[in-house]
């Protein structure tokens, strides 16, 4: 399918499955894609270059019960990782949240100029439980972020990132570099936006329908 038009010129592909052994209650999602970028753009230090293809994994297995006459039961585990979301195309915004100084030292000697690359991680457990004459579900989860962005300056040299965090985040604090805050909230947007539609019965009861792209 073509890619996100907001994107550099790019064609994406992804797909997911989703079973459900109605005899025990087992079931498994598992979702992928990879994002194929073919068009060159202009980069923080002027050269061009063509953006880091884009990737993502997600994996669910559950078990669904009938423990309460009230409605069935769907314990969840869950894993993901998504790599790339942010490339070298991020901007000199971006860049300079994520190294922790002004947008006009981006790319000067010895700072941040570039990202190399970027990563995002999820994994958590939970229960659904469905309660049919109300028509709702309670649910309880845990979920586990984790993020790193590795940034270089414009001689290919590593520079460190504030970026790296392990989420439930804390807000960063204000201070004369308000962009760190839009830098965390860069990483919140990687594991891209999911459908919530926890208590259906089919083979994904409990919880999250992935759309990595």
């Amino acid at each position: 399918m073509n890619g996100d038009e907001d994107l550099p010129n790019n064609r994406a592909v992804a797909g997911s499955l989703s079973v459900l052994h109605e005899a025990t209650g087992l079931n498994l999602t598992v979702a992928g894609g990879e994002r194929f970028y073919n068009e060159k753009v202009e980069l923080n230090d002027a050269a061009l270059g063509t953006p880091q293809d884009a990737s993502f994994i997600y994996v669910k297995p559950g078990l669904l019960v009938n423990m309460f006459s009230t409605g069935h039961t769907a314990f969840y585990a869950e894993y993901g990782k998504w790599r790339n979301f942010l490339g070298r195309n991020a901007d000199g915004e971006v860049v300079a949240g994520l190294a922790g100084f002004d947008e006009e030292e981006v790319c000067l000697p010895g700072k941040a100029c570039l990202v190399s690359q970027s990563e995002a991680t999820i994994w958590g457990f939970g229960v659904v439980q469905r309660i049919e004459h109300a028509e709702m579900d309670v649910f309880l989860g845990f979920r586990l972020y984790q993020a790193d962005v590795d940034l270089t300056d414009n001689a290919g040299a590593k520079i460190p990132s504030v970026a790296s965090m392990t989420s439930p985040p804390s807000c960063p604090a204000r201070s004369s570099n308000s962009r760190l805050a839009s830098a965390a909230q860069s990483l919140r947007s990687f594991p891209a936006n999911k459908e919530h539609w926890c208590g259906r019965r089919d083979s994904n009861p409990h919880g999250v329908s992935p759309s990595g792209f």
